[in-house]
């Protein structure tokens, strides 16, 4: 739970041995739904923070933002755009 932002998620909490990474994906409710009919829940916003690790202290790397798809007609989704290095 966020002191700040009581309604800010963790979705998930991944570490690959391989990259030595650590990935958090948070999720940050929105409680504006659209006036049509019938309503529509507008996206949350999304995000992923990724930590590594530079001389044995664990740093922030990159932040990537995500999209999010609220399960309206299709199942709830959530994706990142991957950058290439």
């Amino acid at each position: 739970m966020n002191l700040y932002n009581l309604n800010l998620q963790i979705v998930s909490f991944t570490h690959s041995i391989e990259t030595n990474t650590i990935e958090v994906v948070y999720r940050e409710p929105s409680n504006i739904v659209y006036t049509s009919y019938p309503p529509q829940p507008s996206p949350d916003k999304v995000w992923k923070e990724v930590y590594i690790v530079v001389d044995g202290v664990i740093t922030l790397a990159d932040t990537i933002e995500g999209t999010h798809t609220p399960s309206y007609s299709v199942g709830e989704s959530i994706t990142f755009n991957t950058k290439e290095k």
